[in-house]
């Protein structure tokens, strides 16, 4: 039963980011997920028992997302994990925006990150480069201020 109410979970938590992302301007609803700043070395508190939980909630989610009849994209998926990391009340987590030149074509990437781990958006983050963090007030301590 847990484990079904896990996957609820994370399937209604890709619902809102979908929402958020598709339905609100982008300042909107990157605001419901943390204050912008420049990307930074985040500084985290999780031990070794919360960073577990937090690979465990995120590898759900990528496993329940590729489940899903519809496509969810990174920055749904960042968001997502985002909203059930805090759930959780594991600080820390961060969502990294980066983009790359394709063939003269901006493209833009997203991904979870708690201190130096990536939780999320891994695979595809080859050549991206950082330009934003989005982070909650106190999960991360900021080298510019």
């Amino acid at each position: 039963m847990h484990e079904f109410l896990a996957r609820s979970e994370a399937v209604l938590a890709l619902l809102a980011a979908k929402t958020a992302v598709r339905l609100l301007p982008f300042r909107f609803s990157a605001a419901l997920f943390g204050k912008a700043a420049v990307p930074c070395s985040t500084a985290t508190d999780l031990d070794a028992r919360q960073l577990a939980r937090a690979r465990a909630v995120t590898g759900r989610l990528r496993r329940v997302a590729n489940r899903l009849p519809w496509a969810s994209t990174c920055l749904e998926r960042a968001f997502a994990g985002r909203m059930l990391l805090a759930r959780r009340h594991l600080p820390g987590g961060v969502v990294r925006l980066g983009v790359r030149l394709d063939a003269g074509r901006p493209q833009a990437h997203a991904w979870l990150l708690v201190g130096d781990h990536i939780l999320l958006g891994e695979d595809e983050m080859d050549g991206f480069t950082p330009l934003a963090d989005l982070a909650r007030r106190g999960d991360t301590s900021s080298n510019n201020g």
